[in-house]
């Protein structure tokens, strides 16, 4: 839809809101609407890949009641991430919750809500889910090294994992993602392939184990 200056005037004056609800699109032609949300998530886009991340969470302040809580919960997910990094690498110890909530201007049950969506298990202790989360990210980091020819890093994934049997197709229980571009693989992806898509993936990674270091 190509906009108008009163469409856009619509829009502008639509952001210049403290916070925008369904009832202020009431106003807007459902053409209009439409053009909004892309907009909408255009700029969340953009603020995001160029880590804007002051910027992000305004607009995401402003416009929560009309996102996808899917988005949310991923926006919060990587903001969370981010800190229990930094936190990690400056301190060589996991953050509390209470240090992620305030560093992430998220409350404690939401911080506790992510931790826990990674295994489920409610009598680990919260250290123990922190610790859990980053060593995927680790493993992640040593899968995606392993993939682009690194020898080093599938030995360290067989031996740690053991999921590479040369006449067994077989996936790993562990919760494991790796993320190539803008392609994310995590374990429910992985159980969905066929298994000669399994074997495929395999083979890959077993000509890259088995390519000469000088190649």
């Amino acid at each position: 839809m190509e906009k108008l200056p009163q469409t856009v005037h619509k829009f502008d004056t639509l952001l210049c809101l403290e916070k925008i609800e369904h009832k202020h699109l009431e106003a807007l032609k459902p053409d209009e609407k439409a053009a909004f949300m892309d907009m909408l998530y255009s700029k969340l886009t953009k603020l995001a890949e160029y880590e804007r991340d002051q910027e992000l969470d305004a607009l995401i302040g402003k416009t929560a009641a009309l996102l996808d809580k899917e988005f949310i919960w991923e926006h919060n997910h990587t903001k969370i991430m981010k800190a229990m990094k930094a936190y990690t690498k400056a301190n060589g110890t996991v953050p509390s919750k209470a240090y992620l909530a305030t560093t992430c201007n998220l409350n404690r049950k939401t911080v506790h809500e992510h931790l826990k969506a990674f295994n489920g298990n409610e009598a680990w202790a919260d250290q123990n889910d922190a610790i859990n989360i980053m060593s995927q990210d680790i493993m992640g980091t040593v899968i995606k090294a392993a993939l682009k020819g690194d020898l080093k890093a599938a030995k360290l994934y067989f031996d740690t994992t053991k999921a590479f049997k040369p006449n067994e197709t077989r996936v790993s229980t562990q919760h494991n993602y790796v993320q190539i571009n803008k392609t994310v693989i995590n374990q429910q992806v992985i159980q969905q392939l066929k298994p000669e898509q399994l074997q495929l993936i395999e083979q890959i990674i077993a000509g890259n184990v088995n390519r000469p270091e000088n190649q």
